[in-house]
């Protein structure tokens, strides 16, 4: 097996395991439930359409705000690996164009 078979097969397998991370990287946990708010509470100018459009408590909805914006380590390492998987292959391809022009000439 040549070199850049090798380099093409690593590139696949760096691709395959960065989308991976991204699709199953998700470390935030389980989604927090919202609360409605009682008669005559503050808002947060949210409805929660699950529960039939209630007004949404802002202690809640900064809770679920917080949860959003967790970061998630393992989707950002994924899209990295990819990212590296992808350069290779780009690489491979660039040097093998040019390694079979200087052929040429």
């Amino acid at each position: 097996m040549s070199g850049k078979m090798k380099l093409l097969i690593i590139a696949f397998v760096l691709i395959l395991g960065g989308g991976l991370g991204i699709a199953f990287g998700d470390t935030r946990g389980e989604e927090p439930a919202v609360e409605c708010v009682t008669d005559g509470g503050a808002t947060s100018g949210f409805v929660d359409e699950d529960q039939g459009g209630c007004p949404i408590s802002i202690e809640s909805w900064n809770e679920y705000a917080e949860w959003l914006s967790e970061p998630q380590p393992v989707r950002a390492a994924g899209f990295l690996v990819g990212l590296a998987g992808v350069g290779l292959a780009v690489g491979v391809g660039i040097t093998a164009l040019v390694q079979k022009a200087r052929k040429r000439s």
